[in-house]
């Protein structure tokens, strides 16, 4: 049987031709991926995402000549790319809000997945929805958003043979600029934005919109608090991070995932007395919560320079995951630590 491969839209939009570069695979696109890219057509976008927009749907056009994408088409290196819709007999995961385009497309995921559960793996750019897979059992693969298409020419190998003439075209184009904004330019600049930073502000705002008409719908919806939690966790707005988990954990009190976001979100803050009491409720609630103990270290060493419980935290998450993704800081934190703590006694 061979390997099942879903995609998510930011994939998609990020790499519109990634369908053909599996071998032997299935290639699956979930239903709702389309209605996504379908309603660029519709919004207010930059004129770059709604041409990768139109690839992607020209890519699958073409497919769709030569056979049923619901069915599967085969293409080249014998990969299959289908098309799945989600299925509303077999039973959703409660934790799943079907409301929600990244919950729907993780539905059709874990759909798939129960039928196949060694043979699927999810890829996404979108790191709430990589967490979310794992809490299913899904197999999970991180996609890179692709780096600005700007720098690639300084990626090249032939750049040191044009450097001279890169050098002076530069230097050419900065005194031009120069004389503009001094001579020419109206008081107001205009800001110039990537197409890649464009890109994520309208995804981040895509998100917002579709969390906050949830909440809309249902003020008490914990998945979509912990979404719009999440969300602004990761573009660094933490006060609005914090509100949106303190709600949700009047809901669900023994979220201890929510909590510890919850104390790194205080710690950011500077509020790091409030930081260790969220991480101390965690590890009441599950004393043998790894990330809780190492993140409560960093609070004590670097928020309130108390290195003997800092020490006793990072030895305790060693202690828990002696392989961890964080094993390695473990060690090089409590290395520092014990200099310090050797070096006050002197």
């Amino acid at each position: 049987m061979k390997h099942i491969f879903i995609l998510d839209t930011n994939v998609l939009l990020e790499e519109p031709d990634i369908i053909y570069s599996f071998t032997d695979a299935e290639v699956i696109v979930p239903e709702t991926v389309l209605s996504e890219i379908d309603k660029l057509k519709m919004i207010r976008v930059s004129s770059d995402l709604k041409h990768r927009g139109r690839e992607v749907s020209r890519n699958l056009f073409e497919l769709s000549k030569k056979g049923k994408l619901s069915d599967g088409v085969q293409i080249k290196d014998g990969s299959i790319v289908r098309i799945a819709t989600l299925d509303s007999s077999p039973e959703v995961p409660k934790s799943l809000n079907l409301k929600i385009t990244d919950d729907r497309i993780l539905a059709v995921a874990y759909q798939i997945h129960k039928k196949n559960p060694k043979k699927v793996t999810l890829i996404t750019s979108d790191l709430n929805m990589l967490l979310k897979a794992q809490t299913l059992g899904i197999n999970i693969q991180h996609k890179e958003a692709a780096p600005e298409r700007d720098l690639a020419f300084f990626k090249k190998p032939i750049w040191k043979k044009t450097l001279p003439w890169a050098l002076v075209a530069l230097f050419v184009l900065a005194f031009s600029a120069i004389l503009y904004f001094l001579v020419l330019a109206p008081s107001e600049k205009p800001s110039v934005v990537s197409s890649e930073v464009v890109f994520e502000q309208e995804i981040y705002q895509s998100k917002k919109n579709e969390y906050l008409e949830a909440l809309e719908n249902n003020p008490n919806d914990l998945q979509a608090l912990v979404g719009l939690g999440n969300l602004y966790f990761d573009t660094k707005q933490y006060q609005l991070a914090i509100n949106l988990y303190q709600r949700a954990l009047e809901i669900q009190p023994n979220n201890t995932n929510v909590r510890t976001d919850l104390g790194i979100a205080y710690f950011y803050l500077g509020m790091n007395d409030a930081a260790i009491r969220e991480f101390r409720e965690v590890i009441k609630i599950d004393p043998n919560h790894p990330n809780a103990h190492f993140n409560l270290g960093v609070v004590f060493w670097r928020g309130k320079n108390d290195l003997e419980n800092a020490l006793k935290e990072f030895q305790e998450y060693l202690g828990l995951l002696p392989e961890g993704p964080s094993a390695e800081e473990a060690k090089e934190n409590i290395a520092q630590i014990k200099t310090a703590i050797e070096r006050g006694r002197e």
